[in-house]
């Protein structure tokens, strides 16, 4: 099977250091971006588009953006798989709850690492955030898959030995470290949170 992932599009985000034009430009850029990404999935056509988190901002988004999101997902017609993040965190008046999301969007909504199957012998694991801190690390506590199946994760969530790297600007929510993917039966995780884009053996 063929994926096509993004995370961290923080739609409706403030910019507010840009001024009240430039902040606007902004933000139409990331929506530009979304609707680029989905563009090149039609052309790819991926098996699955996997989402892991901050969408959107929940203290910002717009009825407008949530009925932008809900728009263009069904246009799309392709499986889609959301992991919500601190930024766009499941709660009783988030976007995800309120609005009535087409068949093909699966909003994954416990805080617990569920799976569902995406083909025989392929599961894919994922989690939300249920609030906007304080969400603990999605492989604690032993967590397994059980094997059988290629085992494969979607979360958002701070690898601990890059957290560094991020300097001041990013707080820890949902730490792991990657060996715990492993030890998990995981074969390999898609996660969001860090921005900027990096590629190891396990996420």
């Amino acid at each position: 099977m063929r994926f096509l992932f993004f995370a961290d599009l923080h739609l409706d985000a403030a910019f507010a250091w840009a001024g009240r034009e430039g902040a606007r430009r902004r933000r139409q850029a990331i929506r530009d971006a979304f609707t680029n990404i989905l563009a090149f999935a039609g052309e790819i056509r991926p098996d699955a588009i996997l989402c892991a988190g901050d969408l959107y901002e929940d203290d910002r988004v717009t009825a407008d953006t949530g009925a932008f999101l809900r728009s263009r997902f069904e246009e799309a017609a392709l499986p889609i798989y959301i992991a919500p993040g601190n930024h766009d965190f499941l709660g009783p008046q988030s976007v995800y709850e309120r609005l009535d999301w087409p068949a093909n969007v699966t909003i994954f909504e416990s805080p617990d690492l569920t799976a569902v199957e995406l083909a025989p012998g392929l599961r894919l694991w994922g989690a939300a955030h249920r609030a906007p801190a304080g969400t603990p690390g999605f492989l604690d506590g032993g967590f397994r898959t059980g094997g059988g199946a290629v085992e494969l994760a979607l979360f958002h969530g701070s690898e601990r030995s890059s957290f560094d790297l991020q300097g001041d600007k990013k707080s820890p929510h949902a730490e792991f470290r990657p060996e715990e993917i492993e030890q998990a039966g995981l074969h390999h995780a898609f996660v969001g949170h860090y921005h900027v884009p990096a590629e190891q053996p396990w996420h």
